[in-house]
């Protein structure tokens, strides 16, 4: 690729292939070393074979290959970790991350669809080329990916309203149970 082409490529996309990647694998070392992999194989790749305005689209289907390709030669090790450790718990979902939390526990394809459409905006036929998809089975996908997500956080509520109520007590002398949707005035009373 020309050395011009390829810096309004690097300065027009980093920012964006990087939030992407990072949605996907969740580990920011993992991210550098994808998206650095990625701008070298597109750096490579002639001029002549790449449309214009098509080297972004290419350079997220990099991306998103070298991932799927990471996930697939480390899910023998992982799972292999995973039986010495037992089951995991996913972080706290009212922690100040809660939506990465479960979004990292979507599949790495649901995550790069769910990124790819509603944060890049990119359409069905776009998705389908960085991805590798037929362009027919976007739709079908993207759909099951958003009920997945919205099953997680739907789970995510239920297991919410299962924990007790947290209480207070205070001047009034005995313990006051808030239901969730209470709000406190100042002064700390409902």
């Amino acid at each position: 690729m020309h050395e011009a082409r390829f810096q309004r490529l690097y300065l027009g996309a980093r920012g964006r292939l990087w939030a992407y990647v990072f949605r996907i694998t969740g580990e920011r070392e993992l991210t550098d070393d994808l998206i650095q992999e990625s701008f070298c194989r597109i750096y490579q790749v002639p001029d002549q074979e790449l449309a214009d305005g098509s080297e972004r689209a290419y350079l997220f289907r990099v991306a998103t290959n070298l991932a799927n390709d990471h996930f697939r030669r480390n899910s023998r090790v992982r799972r292999y970790l995973a039986s010495l450790l037992g089951p995991t718990r996913s972080a706290d979902p009212r922690a100040a991350h809660e939506m990465q939390a479960l979004f990292q526990r979507l599949r790495p394809r649901e995550r790069a669809l769910l990124w790819l459409a509603h944060v890049e905006g990119y359409s069905h036929q776009e998705i389908a080329e960085i991805l590798g998809l037929k362009p027919a089975s976007i739709r079908v996908l993207l759909s099951r990916a958003r009920k997945r997500l919205a099953n997680l956080v739907q789970d995510r509520g239920h297991a919410e309203q299962a924990q007790p109520a947290p209480t207070t007590g205070g001047l009034l002398g005995s313990a006051l149970s808030l239901d969730r949707g209470t709000k406190l005035r100042p002064g700390g009373l409902p």
